[in-house]
């Protein structure tokens, strides 16, 4: 009798032990998928953030590529400027040079003529064209001189306007480099941004192969100890007998599906079942006879219920606010097992996942 006792004792300590431990893993892997959502979107802010940043630099290296043309054009045109500056200061040099022998010349002859009159004052009434041709030989080099002067100052004129040109071509060009180094140190900026969050990214996605390893480590444990509360069958079972032994099943929910099996959710997690919607409140039934292997509260999930259907296939209800049925309680089809409740995100949605050898499978063949 007192081993009778014993043996129920440990048998109710070992459903409560199993039933925390299902709920603790289960816990764990919500806190997971969580922590996978928030790592997703933020590599999708990064991707985004990536490719606003790349069209700047592709707008950059436009008119980084544009500046550089106008420098080059810029900088030929100074080379045109500096010919022509150094063609009017020879031509300037030459013909102040030139002036110069002009003037030396011309003084000579003055001074030569002046000798030449102290020594034939009396000769001049008698040679007429003597006077004339020094006269008009005097008047030519003047005249020349006079051209060359006005040469020099056109040369020099245009060698000022050039010389402004110049100037206002080098300010130009000033502005232009400075534009293509901030051009330059902007792209360096975002090209090191850019590095920055390549890293972040990678870091995230290492972060999230780490928590995806750990998740199906825990759901591997969850299956090892629902294994233990199910009944197994040792003959290998086909997913096509599995079906037609259990026959046909009732939706849970009336309502429209919202979310299919294999569904992405949370960037690159698919959803395991499929999600009813319908109001709040509404009565959630069986899809078919079972018997509960667990009731209680799932983190994420709020209250689920799972049933063993046999044929190694189990159905699981989530998002439930009530509770309707208890462990080990056998319950037939349609009856009433739970309450909707709302899902995490505020969405009254029944989650309904069933699953064939441990494994989720699509219930939809199974309506």
């Amino acid at each position: 009798m007192k081993g009778r006792i014993f043996f129920l004792v440990f048998l109710c300590l070992f459903q409560f032990s199993f039933s925390d431990q299902v709920k603790d893993m289960k816990k764990k892997i919500q806190n997971i998928e969580k922590q996978i959502q928030v790592k997703n979107t933020r590599i999708k802010k990064i991707d985004v953030e990536k490719s606003q940043i790349e069209k700047q630099i592709e707008q950059l290296k436009r008119e980084i590529e544009e500046n550089t043309r106008k420098r080059l054009e810029m900088q030929d045109e100074i080379v045109e400027v500096s010919k022509k500056i150094a063609y009017g200061t020879k031509n300037l040099e030459v013909s102040k040079q030139e002036f110069e022998s002009k003037k030396l010349q011309y003084d000579a002859k003055m001074i030569a003529w002046s000798h030449y009159l102290i020594g034939h004052a009396g000769d001049l009434e008698d040679k007429p064209l003597v006077k004339k041709d020094f006269k008009t030989l005097l008047h030519s080099d003047l005249r020349r001189m006079g051209k060359i002067q006005t040469v020099q100052g056109d040369i020099q004129t245009v060698k000022e306007q050039i010389e402004a040109e110049r100037a206002k071509l080098a300010k130009l060009q000033a502005g232009l480099a400075a534009n293509i180094a901030e051009g330059d140190r902007k792209q360096k900026q975002q090209n090191a941004l850019i590095a920055q969050l390549n890293q972040e990214k990678k870091q995230h996605q290492g972060s999230i192969q780490k928590l995806s390893k750990e998740k199906a480590r825990i759901a591997r444990q969850i299956e090892q100890i629902i294994r233990s509360r199910t009944k197994v069958d040792t003959k290998i079972v086909k997913k096509t007998q599995a079906y037609s032994k259990i026959g046909k099943t009732i939706k849970p929910l009336d309502g429209p599906i919202v979310v299919h099996y294999g569904q992405m959710k949370s960037g690159q997690v698919s959803s395991n079942g499929i999600e009813i919607k319908a109001k709040m409140g509404a009565a959630v039934k069986a899809a078919t006879s079972g018997t509960v292997i667990y009731a209680s509260t799932f983190q994420g999930l709020g209250k689920v219920i799972m049933i063993d259907y046999g044929y190694n296939t189990i159905g699981v209800y989530g998002n439930l606010i009530s509770l309707k049925a208890s462990v080990n309680q056998k319950v037939s089809k349609g009856q009433v097992i739970g309450i909707l409740g709302v899902s995490s995100n505020g969405e009254p949605h029944l989650y309904y996942e069933l699953r064939f050898n441990l494994k989720p499978v699509d219930p939809m063949g199974t309506f």
